[in-house]
């Protein structure tokens, strides 16, 4: 998209269609994903973002759902870069694995709130032991393990 000086942004070519000026909408397939280019006199503009830079799509459907929001319901498509397109974005391959994590997160966030609800409930129930109870029982347990070991 270098070959243009300039560009519009969102609020600009709204206007634009608003007062009619638009002449013709071109949906191109870029590397860095789908472009909307406007004719306005004998100009060429590319939609711009609020960075500044072209504003891109990741599919056409979007884009073409965007003009038709604002109001351009005709346009022409420049296919002619279709088979680079997607070739020039960042790939994130660390995005299955921070997937994974967020899923085994939920898991044990899930886990532990039936846990925690669990032992209310026992409270509740009056079911909870003293804890001097717990200690003897752990005595118990830990005598018992030591006694098979010196077997």
């Amino acid at each position: 998209m270098s070959r243009y000086t300039d560009s519009v942004d969102h609020s600009t070519l709204k206007k634009l269609v608003r007062a009619g000026t638009v002449a013709n909408a071109v949906l191109v397939a870029e590397p860095e994903g789908w472009a909307i280019v406007v004719q306005v006199n004998r100009s060429q503009f590319p939609l711009a973002a609020k960075t500044g830079q072209v504003r891109r799509w990741a599919n056409a459907d979007s884009a073409i759902r965007y003009l038709d929001k604002i109001g351009i319901h005709e346009l022409r498509c420049d296919a002619r870069q279709l088979a680079a397109l997607g070739q020039a974005r960042a790939r994130r391959p660390d995005a299955s694995k921070k997937l994974k994590e967020a899923h085994q997160a939920l898991d044990y966030d899930r886990w532990f709130r039936e846990q925690v609800a669990a032992g209310q409930a026992a409270v509740e129930a009056g079911e909870v032991s003293d804890i001097d109870d717990v200690f003897a029982r752990l005595d118990a347990r830990a005598a018992a393990a030591e006694a098979a070991d010196v077997k």
